[in-house]
């Protein structure tokens, strides 16, 4: 990041290399080269040992934004996701009721890439649990979810992230995150 990149102001860091986590049929990738816009990716069926992964790796992120006090955006594909066992779809549901203090006042918006009605109906009774995940606004595609992005922080005044193209975004392959 040159020392000239606004995003400066709010103490950006950019990983190399986004963070991933592989458990049965399940893989979710963290992305963080774009923040303020934080992704995530899921494929397969979500189980516990990548919920439980999410959640430590999103606290990890959201103490970070809290600690800068960084406006941010967050947006999770599940276009390649299946379904989540009941147990999986409460521990989202309290996943969501468990923000990081401070980290809800600087969201500036949470989308959700929904392709698929058994996905949009899981995501539904996580609302029906949680009143925060419930806030979450579906979209049909990537490209909906980071111009919404893109727009809620112009809307807010908080700087793009460079590279961040709505038309290109492509998630990294699974092989090219680091993790288990």
């Amino acid at each position: 990041m040159s020392k000239r990149d606004p995003r400066r102001r709010f103490g950006y860091r950019v990983r190399v290399v986004p963070s991933r986590h592989n458990s049965g049929n399940a893989t979710v990738i963290v992305d963080d080269r774009y923040l303020p816009v934080l992704i995530s990716v899921w494929s397969g069926q979500a189980n516990m040992e990548t919920a439980r992964w999410f959640k430590a790796e999103n606290q990890t992120q959201m103490e970070a934004i809290v600690a800068r006090g960084q406006p941010y955006v967050m947006i999770s594909d599940a276009s390649n996701a299946e379904r989540p066992q009941p147990a999986v779809r409460k521990y989202f549901a309290e996943l969501s009721d468990d923000a990081v203090e401070g980290s809800e006042a600087l969201s500036l918006g949470n989308y959700v890439v929904i392709t698929n009605a058994v996905i949009r109906g899981a995501l539904t009774a996580i609302g029906w649990i949680s009143e925060r995940a419930a806030r979450m606004t579906s979209v049909a595609s990537m490209q909906e979810a980071i111009e919404r992005a893109l727009a809620d922080l112009d809307a807010a005044g908080v700087p793009r992230p460079p590279g961040l193209d709505p038309a290109t975004y492509r998630p990294p392959a699974p092989d090219q995150a680091a993790g288990a």
